[in-house]
């Protein structure tokens, strides 16, 4: 009986210990929360007013998504979650391809604002401009509107919110054939590959594959608390270019992320002689000082995402 009781603490212990969140939950917070602080009162209590009016089913669907209390408020940071919890649901089935946008392995400029089928790009300018008429046509105080309509406001805000976040993740611009970057595979080790690497502060062998990777393990490799990461964020953001970041166009976006990915040290894809990104056969060997180069730069899309949003929240809210 003690040993089955020994094995059961075990197992709790690490269920307990693995991490909280994803990008698609603290990434997502993250970049919520950093834009709320940075956002004027009036937006600030304008977000709140939206949040009020999310509906009680949709408030616990996104607590139950975040391992919280169902009758947990539902904070911004909390709200950007939403358009991965409802993932599972068919009434929502539509928005899954919405969170990405392919692009040809020859493609090394994005300059259209449109996609063959309804993708990340053409998501942001839907929900931008579906703000933009709510806002247009509500009264002076949203608590005056009807519930549906402030409720159909605070799925465009959520929606947008969570586009920005995910364009900012270099992944979610890629390639179709290899499911941006699921299918490649790879091992993590802890041995650098150069001779100046150290060890990071954590460093988890569990991501399998580089999407999942720049999902997950690259972010929480040096910590995985919410309050923590936005703290240092902030301090980045007083010296940030954080004006002409949010004076960029989407496209722009899109670009600086299918540059990260054409990258050879991104270790996606290798460029052939017609500057095609063609995939990788074998699994890809990431050790510390692949952390190192590129966590910094997760960071920064990170600050940029939340320096946009608050920009998008400024002009349609």
């Amino acid at each position: 009986m003690n040993k089955y009781l020994i094995t059961f603490c075990l197992a709790l212990a690490l269920c307990l210990s693995l991490p909280s969140f994803a990008l698609s939950k603290l990434g997502h917070k993250v970049v919520c929360q950093l834009s709320f602080q940075q956002l004027s009162t009036p937006h600030q209590n304008k977000i709140k007013q939206l949040l009020a009016a999310i509906p009680k089913n949709e408030q616990q669907r996104i607590n139950r998504y975040n391992h919280q209390k169902l009758s947990k408020t539902i904070s911004f940071a909390d709200s950007c979650t939403w358009a991965d919890a409802i993932k599972k649901s068919a009434k929502f089935d539509r928005y899954k391809s919405w969170h990405y946008m392919n692009v040809p392995r020859s493609q090394q400029n994005i300059t259209s604002t449109r996609c063959s089928q309804p993708c990340l790009l053409t998501a942001i300018a839907l929900h931008q401009s579906q703000l933009a008429r709510s806002s247009q046509r509500a009264p002076l105080l949203t608590s005056q509107l009807k519930p549906q309509n402030t409720w159909q406001r605070a799925q465009a805000l959520m929606f947008l919110s969570h586009w920005i976040a995910d364009m900012h993740q270099p992944l979610h611009v890629s390639f179709k054939s290899d499911r941006g970057g699921n299918q490649q595979q790879i091992v993590l080790t802890t041995k650098p590959s150069t001779k100046n690497s150290t060890k990071p502060v954590s460093f988890k062998q569990k991501c399998t594959n580089l999407h999942w990777y720049w999902d997950e393990c690259l972010l929480t490799s040096h910590t995985r608390q919410q309050d923590k990461l936005v703290e240092q964020l902030s301090k980045a953001w007083r010296t940030a270019p954080i004006k002409l970041w949010q004076q960029q166009s989407v496209t722009s976006w899109a670009n600086e992320s299918l540059a990260l990915i054409r990258m050879p040290d991104f270790r996606y894809c290798h460029l052939d002689e017609n500057a095609v990104c063609q995939p990788l056969k074998q699994k890809v060997i990431l050790g510390v000082d692949y952390q190192q180069q590129f966590y910094p730069i997760l960071e920064q899309q990170l600050l940029k995402a939340s320096a946009r949003l608050v920009a998008n929240i400024e002009q349609y809210l």
